[in-house]
């Protein structure tokens, strides 16, 4: 996953736009929670940094950007 949106130069952040490299990790974050009935698939799948993941946790996406 990670590769192909390296390829689509979708390489940053999905919320903060963020450049991945060495200080900033990748994580594959599910916009529509798995614990809120989302799935493990690609409309579903984002790149985040770390810290935007970890911040949005659960929550829908809406309510987090909101």
């Amino acid at each position: 996953m990670l590769r192909l949106w390296e390829e689509l130069d979708l390489f940053a952040c999905t919320y903060c736009d963020a450049g991945f490299g060495q200080m900033v990790v990748c994580e594959v974050d599910h916009v529509v929670p798995l614990a809120s009935g989302g799935m493990d698939e690609l409309w579903n799948l984002a790149p985040a940094c770390a810290e935007c993941n970890r911040a949005k946790g659960a929550t829908n996406v809406r309510v987090w950007l909101s």
